[in-house]
Parts: C-alpha cells; sequence; structure tokens
C-alpha cells in the first residue's frame, strides 16, 4: 500500500513539472522547459509606432515557428494607449498559415512602460512558456541610463521629448537639425497628457525572471551603466553605445539568430551592424556583452578610478571618443576615458582583458550620421561611460548617478 501511495505521489510530481500556469490554472503542455522563447516587447506609444510597426510586419511575414514546436515566438506590441493591447504567440500551422494565440491583455489607458505592466506581461510570457531560454527584445524610444527627461532638458528633467523628424527619410539639412530619425527605449505618450518614460532601475524591476538576453532596439542603451544595473538578471545583452536608425535591428534574421540552434545574440548583434555600417547617412556600433564578466571589470575600475580620479574630473570632453549628437554629451568611451586620463601600459592591458571577458561581440563604424551633427568613430570598446567633471551644472546629474548599481560598485562619482 505504501509502494503504491508512493508512486502516486511520484506520478503526480511528474504532471505538474510538464505543466505550465496559464491565467486560468494550470494547462498541460509536453517538456515545455525545453523551449526556447523569443518574446518582442514594443512600446510603440508614440512617434515612431509607426516603423516599430513595420518590424512587426516583417516577423509575422518571415519564418515563423512552426506549431507544436520547442521554439516559440511572443509578440507585445503596444502602440496606442487609448486600445487594449495583446501579448500574442505567433506561429505557422501545418499548413503554413499564420496562427495567432492570444494570452494576455493589457487594457486601454495603461502605458506598456509601467512595471506593473511589464512586469505582468512578462510574467505571463513565464507562466505560459516556464522557460530558462528566453531573449527578450525591448523596443521603443529612450536615452541611456540618464533619469527621466533629463536628455531633453538638463535644466528641468522634464519637458517634451517628442522632438524628432516624422520621416525616416536622411535630412536635407545639415547640424543643428535632428536629421534621419533614430530609436531609443522607454518612452510612450500618456493618454492623459505629457510622456511616460522608464529608468534602467525601473526596467530591472520590471522583469521577473531570469533571461538567457535582452536586445535593447534602442539608442545609446550600450553603456556600462545599463549592462551593470542588468547583469543578474540576464546572460547577454545586445545594445548599441550610439543612437540606432529608425528601422533598428534586422528583423529578417530573428528567427534564423535567436530562435535556430545554430544562431546567436552574437549573429543578431552582428546582422544589425551590417545592415547600418556602410549606409551612406547612418553607421553603427553594435556590442553583445557577457554578463559574467562584468564583475571583474567593475572591481579593476574602482581601482583605476581611485587613482586617476583628478585626471578623469579635469578631461577635455572633446578630447574622448564620444557616442552622441547635439550636444548631448553623457556617453563616451569606457576605455578611452582612462587611456586619455593617463593609465600606464599594464594598466591598459588589464583593462583590455577585463573588456574582453565581458564582450563577446563589437563593431563599430568609422563615422556616425556625419551629415546631421554626427561623429567620428576612431575607438570602440564595446561600451559607453557617463565622464563626470567638476561642471556645477552636472550636480543634478551627479547626484542620480549615485543610486546606479555600476557607481556604487566603482565608486566613479562620490
Amino acid at each position: 500500500m505504501k509502494l503504491k501511495k508512493l508512486f502516486s505521489l511520484f506520478f503526480f510530481l511528474a504532471i505538474l513539472a510538464g505543466c505550465e500556469r496559464g491565467e486560468m490554472g494550470y494547462s498541460f503542455t509536453d517538456n515545455a522547459l525545453e523551449s526556447d522563447v523569443v518574446i518582442f516587447y514594443a512600446a510603440a506609444a508614440n512617434d515612431i509606432s509607426y516603423l516599430i510597426g513595420g518590424n512587426i510586419k516583417t516577423v509575422k511575414s518571415g519564418s515563423l515557428p512552426q506549431e507544436g514546436s520547442k521554439k516559440v515566438l511572443l509578440l507585445f506590441p503596444h502602440m496606442d494607449s487609448s486600445n487594449p493591447s495583446y501579448l500574442q504567440n505567433i506561429k505557422r500551422d501545418e499548413y503554413g498559415a499564420l496562427k495567432i494565440d492570444t494570452l494576455y491583455t493589457v487594457e486601454a489607458g495603461r502605458s506598456a512602460l509601467e512595471v506593473e505592466v511589464m512586469r505582468a506581461v512578462l510574467q505571463s510570457a513565464y507562466n505560459n512558456f516556464p522557460s530558462s531560454n528566453f531573449t527578450l527584445i525591448l523596443s521603443s524610444h529612450g536615452t541611456g541610463w540618464l533619469p527621466k527627461g533629463y536628455y531633453n532638458n538638463p535644466e528641468t528633467g522634464g519637458g517634451n521629448i517628442f522632438y524628432m523628424k516624422k520621416s525616416a527619410e536622411p535630412s536635407s539639412y545639415t547640424f543643428p537639425q535632428f536629421g534621419p530619425i533614430t530609436k531609443t527605449f522607454g518612452i510612450e505618450q500618456s493618454l492623459y497628457g505629457g510622456t511616460l518614460e522608464m529608468e534602467i532601475t525601473d526596467l530591472a524591476s520590471a522583469i521577473p525572471m531570469h533571461l538567457k538576453c535582452i536586445v535593447f532596439d534602442a539608442c545609446l542603451l550600450g553603456g556600462v551603466e545599463v549592462a551593470y544595473e542588468l547583469r543578474n538578471l540576464c546572460d547577454k545583452i545586445c545594445f548599441s553605445s550610439a543612437e540606432v536608425p529608425g528601422r533598428g535591428y534586422n528583423y529578417d534574421v530573428l528567427t534564423s539568430e535567436l530562435l535556430a540552434d545554430d544562431g546567436t545574440p552574437e549573429g543578431f548583434s552582428k546582422a544589425y551592424f551590417d545592415l547600418w555600417s556602410e549606409h551612406p547617412d547612418y553607421g553603427a556600433t553594435s556590442t553583445t556583452v557577457v554578463c559574467n564578466g562584468l564583475h571583474n571589470l567593475a572591481t579593476l575600475c574602482k581601482e583605476l578610478f581611485e587613482k586617476y580620479r583628478t585626471e578623469i574630473f579635469e578631461l577635455r570632453k572633446e578630447n574622448v571618443q564620444g557616442f552622441y549628437r547635439l550636444n548631448h554629451h553623457f556617453f563616451f568611451d569606457l576605455e578611452d576615458i582612462l587611456v586619455k586620463a593617463g593609465i600606464d601600459a599594464s594598466e591598459k592591458a588589464a583593462l583590455k582583458d577585463a573588456l574582453d571577458a565581458c564582450i563577446s561581440y563589437k563593431e563599430a563604424s568609422p563615422s556616425f550620421m556625419l551629415g546631421s551633427g554626427g561623429f567620428r568613430i576612431n575607438t570602440f570598446c564595446g561600451m559607453s561611460m557617463y565622464l563626470p567633471s567638476s561642471d556645477i551644472r552636472t550636480v543634478r546629474l551627479d547626484g542620480f548617478y549615485k543610486t546606479l548599481a555600476w557607481n556604487k560598485a566603482t565608486e566613479l562619482v562620490k
């Protein structure tokens, strides 16, 4: 009798191990933990919704997972706050027809940049497909690690973010016009007026599970501050230190690089670089970071920041490789900051080793958007970083910087 009861218990536990928790309770799957899952999360209730809409059309018309396979592609396009938005599982049936299953609904009036909304959508995705192989693509406006509103209005931290041209065509004007449209992460237009943004610390708190990879189809997210804030949430991060051209990453290769058995995040990063690097009006920077190498980088940088603190603060920004346009001087090459501060040959070699240990792919074009207030790229270590100074006007920004995990680990700003 005891053996029968024990067998029944093991059988019940085995059944539970192969089931998923849907919105209304448990439903059963076949070895769901083996699935490879990609979720495209678009905060697109803004002026680039048509560009992100084009990305989604590209995905839907391309190669998709076969129904019943171990590959899963989920879409959450939040295009308009006045209507509900849906988390969808898209696939092809046995006849090749597009099939869409709705897994979760976000009511009208909410923003994809609310922590509660993002967490609920991602939790639903995980509940339906409880895999350890999740890749999250984030697409929207945004401004790197900066606090809400600071990029557009450093004096008050607020203001109208929607300054970009509505056309994706290159501008015939020169600086200070904005030129071709670019895409950044984390800005939506509120249904009730104004804009909503998500700081990188909020993003970290909105992710409920460990991810295989995060892809930022977004401008200026390619900083060490961003990578370090998210280091415990994912294995790898794909991003750009410079802005991202409006049409963004190459979604023709999404499934072949992020869902195929022989695909890699590095391949997806390379496909983005290859798409834009030789474009006459753009250019590109592209990086894949391996997060488990960031701790050693932080340990080394803390020592170097302390030793060369005075030299770092006295650097002239125009002498350091930057990745910004239009005087938004918040993003500089991490390695170049320290080289220009005077680190010696052995320290430079140690820094290179630390960077190599946490960067599995990096590439930069010779220049970026030169005809629209852009810049030449003479050196690229793979990640940008803030360059602090003694300028009294950066006091507010320095105060915010102290809240970031990278600064807590390295004490760049004291």
